[in-house]
């Protein structure tokens, strides 16, 4: 019984250790690409999750109403990232019937225009709700 959760404990660790380091490595790159993003969910694998950032994690919660929100707070970047995941399960069906590019990095699902005054009222509620 200790080794399953030994097992269950090691995993959700990996999850978030690899989500650091992408954070850690890629957290300009990534904010860069949201900057101006009004109609790409830029997506990355986590393990059993998709995990977007930003604009895009409000076109994933636009998507798929069950995702996941978070706030993050890197030490090198001075204000709260929204941060939304969805199972890896949810969205493939999605996917399957939709435009998507994958690359090295990241996978890249274009999307609907998106309202900048709608995102800028969604993230500053979210920031605002969850901290």
């Amino acid at each position: 019984m200790s080794l399953h959760r030994y097992k269950v404990s090691r995993k959700i660790e990996t999850r978030w250790m690899q989500l650091q380091n992408l954070m850690e490595a890629q957290h300009v790159k990534i904010l860069n690409r949201e900057k101006d993003n009004a109609c790409r969910a830029y997506l990355y694998n986590a393990g059993e999750y998709w995990i977007a950032f930003e604009r895009s994690a409000w076109q994933l919660c636009q998507l798929f109403p069950q995702s996941n929100v978070s706030i993050l707070h890197l030490k090198t970047y001075p204000f709260p990232i929204v941060m939304a995941s969805v199972l890896y399960q949810h969205a493939l069906p999605y996917f399957r019937q939709h435009i998507v590019q994958t690359f090295r990095d990241h996978t890249i699902l274009l999307t609907s225009a998106l309202p900048s005054t709608k995102y800028c009222k969604w993230h500053r509620d979210t920031v605002n709700g969850l901290q």
